[in-house]
């Protein structure tokens, strides 16, 4: 049976935070103290913050970018049951700014980065939010951690290399698979500076692009309108003095760690 768009928001957009409710006279009191959020706009321009706990509007999020995604803090009062919620509080989290984001590149890693030596690999990386539809505009949240110096920045690309869709033994992806490379560049270097500390940094990769891009076609069963594509993101992990690994995350098969895109037959 196809996913609806209300199970996949409440199941599968997983997201950290932290929450906190009151039962009362048929209402429930939420609260979040730091949730990733995605900016939707409908037809009337009315903003939306899309959270876990449904949609809500405020003020605040009036002053926000359409489309993008960003960290904020809230609190709801809910018993309505449309999902849509006037919030008490809004607060806009990392002085207001959206979460960096990368637009997905079809190309080889890299290829797009002018001087090698601006790259870097990282301590560690883990998928935050996502959903297999368009609930959160197709953006997936990663957490990851790497060696900075002072006022160093870095950016986070996302690629689908079409030369690249292979397995870790060299064969061919089946059907309704792909591999997303995840890849990170300096943006601001600090050369006079020696040491380095561990920075946790977050980032979106918007992956749309896929829906209507002729590198790849999903394969859809002739009783179905709509296919699951599994996806597996591959990244080079720092492994101190020795030479980075490879590293992947997601499953073809485990279903407790399948990440997937559903797509429709009129995507």
């Amino acid at each position: 049976m196809k996913t609806s768009v209300f199970k996949v928001f409440c199941s599968v957009f997983a997201i950290a935070c932290l929450m906190s409710s009151c039962l009362g006279d048929g209402d429930s009191s939420y609260s979040s103290t730091r949730e990733f959020t995605y900016i939707y706009q409908d037809e009337y321009g009315k903003k939306y913050a899309v959270t876990t706990a449904g949609y809500i509007t405020h003020s605040n999020i009036d002053a926000l970018i359409a489309g993008n995604c960003y960290y904020i803090a809230y609190k709801i009062t809910t018993g309505t049951g449309t999902g849509i919620f006037q919030a008490e509080s809004v607060e806009v989290l990392d002085k207001g700014k959206p979460i960096p984001s990368s637009e997905l590149r079809f190309i080889e890693p890299y290829s797009d980065i002018p001087n090698r030596n601006d790259t870097i690999t990282p301590l560690s990386l883990q998928i935050g939010a996502w959903s297999p539809g368009t609930t959160i505009g197709d953006n997936w949240e990663i957490g990851y951690k790497v060696n900075l110096k002072e006022d160093e920045k870095v950016k986070a690309y996302f690629y689908f290399d079409p030369e690249g869709q292979k397995k870790e033994d060299g064969t061919e992806l089946e059907k309704n698979q792909i591999i997303i490379d995840v890849r990170f560049a300096y943006i601001d270097r600090n050369e006079a500076a020696v040491a380095t500390s561990a920075e946790n940094l977050t980032a979106v990769g918007v992956l749309e692009e896929l829906r209507r891009t002729n590198y790849f076609t999903p394969v859809y069963d002739s009783d179905k309108d709509y296919a699951n594509v599994a996806v597996r993101f591959r990244y080079q992990k720092n492994e101190g003095d020795k030479p980075a690994s490879i590293q992947y995350i997601g499953s073809w098969t485990s279903t407790s760690s399948i990440y997937y895109i559903q797509f429709t037959r009129n995507n």
